[in-house]
């Protein structure tokens, strides 16, 4: 189960450590880097107290701390998400390698990964694989000169909600011919499989359980094109 942290807390723990927030309402902070997708959304519920407040996972204070430390060495924006995205995809195939239930197996494991990488690399350097005409060409010269990116990397974080077994990532990255990866970071019980439903192009895609989760769960996307 993914622990969930209020607001109010993560504000107060944040100012202990000596994150900026900015001068106005933190709270509005907070709400900017959720709607350029640094952070999840929020979900709302009942606290210790019986109030009704937005939550977010605990990780997300390490995230700030990242942010804040980005921003102090002067990184832009674009930089900042860039770096971001990294980290959401090396956090997704940590969870995936967590699978392998000990460090014997997952040595053997990251053997065969770095033997088959520079197997591929001897092939490319042979000539015997070419990737010619194909989208592992990042760079495509235009008609007019200039050039565009082919082979682009999204990637993101946020919450499944209990109760759902149905949720929309957006994400304009995306379109027929993308490829979607998805993993839970937590337990998706009494789920047993998850699978991508449907892709809208450009806008996002949906992903479907065969059952409704029991509580609120993170997960990691990636979208490669």
């Amino acid at each position: 189960m993914t622990e969930l942290i209020a607001v109010s807390e993560l504000i107060k723990k944040a100012k202990r450590k000596g994150i900026d927030l900015g001068r106005g309402d933190p709270y509005n902070r907070l709400r900017y880097y959720t709607k350029i997708g640094w952070l999840p959304h929020m979900v709302r519920k009942s606290g210790a107290k019986g109030k009704v407040e937005g939550h977010y996972p605990t990780w997300v204070f390490e995230r700030l701390t990242l942010i804040d430390d980005l921003k102090s060495e002067g990184y832009s924006n674009t930089e900042i998400e860039r770096r971001l995205k990294t980290h959401n995809v090396k956090t997704s195939l940590g969870n995936i390698f967590s699978f392998v239930d000990s460090p014997a197996k997952r040595n053997t494991l990251l053997m065969y990964l770095s033997f088959t990488l520079l197997f591929v690399i001897f092939m490319f350097e042979l000539g015997i694989v070419s990737n010619r005409g194909t989208k592992l060409d990042l760079i495509n010269s235009t008609s007019g000169g200039g050039s565009t990116v082919l082979g682009g990397l999204d990637s993101g974080q946020a919450l499944f909600p209990s109760d759902a077994k149905t949720v929309f990532v957006s994400t304009s990255s995306v379109s027929s011919a993308s490829k979607v990866y998805f993993t839970f970071t937590d337990n998706y019980a009494p789920a047993t499989r998850f699978w991508i439903a449907n892709v809208v192009p450009f806008e996002g895609f949906y992903v479907e359980l065969d059952s409704p989760l029991a509580q609120n769960t993170s997960f990691n996307w990636w979208v490669t094109n």
